[in-house]
């Protein structure tokens, strides 16, 4: 029975690691509730994915406007601002689209414009 409670680090870790994963989205919007911090029936937006972030999105077009901001300063403004949220790959499109417009600010904020209007759709 006194084996169960030795457990080394890297196996406590994965467990944590399991158990995180195992969490779903309804429970974590449950214990916002629970705490007061989150009211019940304050809408919450767990389906909305972090591409959708008006303020992101923002960022991207004022990279797009400036022509000293590189595309690595855009992705760390971009993790800055959208935190745990951000995935690289949900704005490859959108980098690759400025680069290809090479230094067109006008192509490529149209492009920019189009992706975004088309994320803003998906419900």
């Amino acid at each position: 029975m006194d084996r169960i409670y030795k457990i080394d680090i890297l196996k406590a870790m994965c467990m944590a690691q399991d158990a995180w994963n195992a969490m779903t989205q309804e429970t974590i919007v449950h214990c916002w509730c629970r705490t007061g911090i989150q009211k019940e029936n304050q809408p919450v937006s767990i389906n909305k994915p972090a591409i959708a972030d008006p303020g992101a999105w923002e960022i991207v077009c004022d990279h797009t406007k400036s022509s000293k901001m590189t595309i690595p300063e855009a992705q760390a403004e971009l993790q800055k601002h959208l935190r745990a949220c951000y995935m690289e790959s949900d704005w490859m499109e959108t980098l690759d689209a400025i680069l290809v417009a090479e230094n067109n600010v006008t192509t490529a904020l149209q492009k920019v414009k189009e992706l975004a209007k088309a994320i803003q759709q998906v419900p």
